[in-house]
């Protein structure tokens, strides 16, 4: 949780220090205030425990928490704005610094890294998921 804190204070100290990119700003705040609501959420609401359960679905297919139902946006809403971050930020290095008419740059890094941890997690995801596809089927 004191991830996404830093990015907020990263946001608000330095709302204003990026003349380039002038969204800057409000992706990392955006992008930390959805993760901290997502960190929350996973904690309050055993989100884990929900999925190990049966995966939260009922014999239709559908989400029977509107636990899940509101994590899995939170999660949804996080990889938009890590895509947004992205088209921000990645090949700009030349945008990063501290003069006049630069970003600043713990601002930019701030949501550099968070779009790219978040891609991170994403990829982990997509493999462990494509993993447990090919090991059950092998064991069948």
């Amino acid at each position: 949780i004191p991830g996404p804190l830093v990015l907020l204070g990263f946001a608000f100290a330095y709302w204003y220090d990026c003349t380039p990119i002038p969204s800057l700003a409000y992706n990392v705040a955006l992008a930390a205030v959805f993760e901290l609501a997502l960190a929350i959420c996973a904690f309050a609401w055993h989100v884990e425990r929900l999925r190990e359960n049966g995966d939260g679905r009922q014999n239709d297919g559908y989400l029977s928490s509107p636990a899940l139902v509101a994590y899995d946006f939170l999660a949804t809403m996080v990889l938009v704005i890590a895509i947004w971050g992205a088209v921000l930020t990645f090949g700009r290095w030349d945008v990063m610094g501290m003069e006049e008419g630069q970003c600043n740059s713990a601002l930019y890094l701030g949501a550099f890294i968070s779009s790219v941890i978040t891609f991170l997690f994403v990829l982990y995801e997509m493999g462990e998921s494509c993993y447990d596809t090919f090991v059950e089927k092998d064991e069948d």
